[in-house]
């Protein structure tokens, strides 16, 4: 997702002049509101700024205990916790979201919030590839080594083209269709969209509405929820959390949290929309699952092992074996 911010959010700029890998492969600029901005599922663009922001936590600051939670906090009653919300990982793990389009979007219409975050992902997906098709001409790709990273990408482009045949029949969709599912996804609680849709918001959460937020994804165990709050770091959800929640809740914590949420069952294996989506914006292809194409972007075994310390101190704030 390439997304510009003010102040202490996370900025295009930083992506394009940090961790991408390079490539042939034409990165371009969606716009839109927010995460709507976004190609792909959560986070596909804004990863690497995760991993830049925790490479540059991993030289400041060691892991950090559990940090105090409120114990008189309460969930947010105006958008009370989805009853599909538990199984959005589950639900996340079809391989074929497209060509199961029809049927979830009549869940969705019918006002099952994880159905309406899921069409807002594939509407957001093939919005983006309609309007960026690919721009190579045959001398171009006869340039391209097979099974490099930039001819991994293309096939991974000209697959969800194909994919995004069985959506709308194949009319063009938008990002405007898309944000529109997302905002209905939040009022109905699914803490995923809510995570998106307030990412741009201003202002931001106040110190309260940002530890109820907190709480309500940590009593959740929603894997998904984990990995779009992690993906939300530093911006309006958690800029007022306050000093005592440590850097474990921080911008520099990004990565951590996301990958914490593959670890919980998110679906982030090799096939992927996760995965085929860092491939098919950064070029980084054939690494295996996305939590190893992550990991394959830090240099040093030392920083590798120091980035699963604080997944683990993660999952002990979520209680998760």
């Amino acid at each position: 997702m390439q997304i510009n911010v003010i102040g202490s959010r996370l900025s295009a700029e930083s992506s394009e002049a940090g961790l991408r890998t390079k490539s042939k492969y034409p990165h371009t600029e969606p716009k839109g509101f927010g995460l709507m901005s976004t190609s792909r599922t959560l986070a596909i663009v804004i990863a690497p700024l995760a991993l830049a922001g925790w490479l540059a936590w991993r030289h400041i600051s060691p892991p950090s205990p559990r940090p105090p939670l409120a114990s008189g906090d309460t969930p947010i009653t105006a958008q009370p916790a989805s009853p599909g919300t538990a199984h959005t990982a589950s639900a996340t793990k079809s391989p074929s979201l497209y060509h199961q389009y029809r049927t979830l979007k009549q869940r969705a219409e019918a006002g099952d919030a994880v159905a309406q975050r899921l069409v807002a992902q594939v509407l957001i997906d093939c919005a983006h590839i309609y309007d960026h098709p690919l721009k190579f001409t045959p001398l171009e790709l006869s340039d391209i080594p097979a099974d490099s990273p930039e001819s991994m990408s293309i096939d991974a482009h000209r697959a969800l083209q194909q994919d995004c045949t069985q959506v709308e029949g194949g009319a063009r969709v938008t990002l405007k269709d898309g944000e529109h599912w997302y905002r209905k996804a939040a009022e109905n609680g699914d803490l995923a969209a809510r995570a998106i849709v307030n990412m741009f918001r201003h202002p931001p959460f106040s110190a309260d509405e940002a530890r109820r937020f907190l709480d309500d994804v940590i009593a959740s165990k929603d894997p998904v929820a984990v990995f779009a709050y992690g993906n939300v770091m530093g911006g309006p959800v958690t800029e007022n959390l306050g000093e005592g929640y440590g850097p474990l809740v921080s911008g520099k914590a990004s990565l951590a949290w996301m990958l914490a949420g593959c670890r919980m069952g998110m679906d982030c294996g090799p096939e992927s929309p996760l995965a085929t989506n860092h491939c098919l914006h950064h070029a980084v292809c054939g690494k295996g699952d996305y939590e190893q194409a992550m990991k394959s972007e830090i240099e040093s075994e030392a920083d590798r092992e120091a980035l699963d310390q604080q997944i683990e101190a993660v999952l002990a704030i979520l209680e998760t074996p």
